[in-house]
């Protein structure tokens, strides 16, 4: 079974989403994330994914619970 974060960023009032430019969820609105590495962990899956799509750099997450 593949793994994947999210990762939804928030500062102040404003919450950062992503419009996807590939199908299948092509013009949808998501948070930041993806599928995770080899020996990655979560935390560290997010900050990679978050640097790749924004260029907004994390110093720290905070884990908000699992999906299924």
């Amino acid at each position: 079974m593949l793994q994947y974060t999210i990762c939804f960023i928030k500062k102040n009032q404003d919450l950062l989403l992503l419009n996807r430019r590939k199908a299948p969820t092509m013009g949808l609105w998501n948070g930041v994330g993806g599928k995770l590495e080899k020996n990655e962990s979560p935390s560290e899956c997010v900050i990679r994914e978050t640097f790749e799509e924004t260029g907004i750099e994390l110093d720290h997450v905070t884990y908000a619970g699992n999906a299924f």
